[in-house]
């Protein structure tokens, strides 16, 4: 079989990206691919859409079949050979220290080591990745990167579902929060609910979510607030009230530090976005 280290189609954007996000990209390759040692100064993280490549370091082949990712850390080298080829969503994720903590998250989960896991990234997925990439306007890159970072989150609880007592501790924490709003609870009350210790708390936390207990409840909210904005058409004084906030006011500024940008102009980006598909 003659082998090749060209692509038979290869789109990415990497311009205005979010932290720690340096490259999203999409690609196919023909039968026989092959691509020689090589490294990158980021973390590679691979999710095969169709197909299956066999990943070799320092002599050990691993094959990666369609609905796993691979995650290489920076500056691993790799050999990649694909027989019947295979098709990819890939990213590139800087070692940099972003607001949403994922760079940090991704090196806890895979303590800096190569690593396999499952995904759930279908090939309408490669497919809608592709389209928006190959229309980058604005609204189009922000879509890809919404799409990029749901892939790495997916990824994520994936790995934690791995370990049995990182799941143990996130099915007690989603239990908690299950019947308690995240914005009603204080680090002390969380650590009478699940009985541990302010120190091991957050340091599960940290492990797990890449940030502390309290933030990632705020992060909660925020997301809450989100899902809210973008699909009821609620007053910010009535979100204020379901997600704990005095008035309006409070919830402007905590929204506003967070996103750089108002509750306001997210409504309305958000139904720019709706009706643009």
């Amino acid at each position: 079989m003659i082998r090749t280290d060209k692509p038979i189609f290869y789109a990415s954007i990497s311009d205005r990206l979010p932290k720690p996000f340096c490259r999203i990209n999409v690609m196919q390759t023909p039968a026989g691919y092959t691509l020689d040692y090589h490294l990158h100064e980021f973390y590679h993280v691979n999710h095969i859409t169709g197909g299956s490549v066999d990943v070799m370091i320092a002599g050990h082949e691993t094959r990666v079949e369609a609905g796993q990712t691979f995650i290489l850390p920076a500056c691993t080298a790799h050999r990649l050979t694909s027989e019947n080829g295979y098709s990819q969503i890939g990213m590139d994720i800087s070692p940099s220290d972003d607001d949403r903590c994922l760079f940090r998250t991704l090196e806890c989960l895979t303590q800096q080591k190569f690593t396999v896991t499952s995904n759930h990234v279908t090939e309408a997925g490669y497919e809608r990745l592709r389209a928006l990439i190959d229309a980058p306007s604005l609204q189009n890159r922000m879509r890809a990167v919404n799409l990029a970072e749901a892939i790495l989150l997916d990824s994520f609880e994936s790995l934690r579902s791995r370990d049995p007592k990182c799941g143990d501790f996130v099915k007690r924490f989603t239990n908690m929060l299950s019947e308690t709003p995240p914005w009603q609870l204080s680090l002390d009350d969380m650590c009478r609910q699940l009985g541990v210790s302010r120190a091991c708390l957050e340091r599960a936390s940290k492990q797990l979510f890449g940030c502390g207990a309290v933030e990632y409840c705020a992060r909660l909210r925020f997301k809450e607030i989100c899902t809210l904005l973008k699909t009821t058409d609620l007053t910010l004084e009535a979100i204020a009230a379901k997600t704990g906030f005095c008035n309006a006011g409070h919830l402007s500024v905590f929204f506003t530090k967070r996103a750089g940008f108002t509750p306001g102009q997210y409504r309305i980006s958000t139904s720019i976005n709706t009706n643009f598909e």
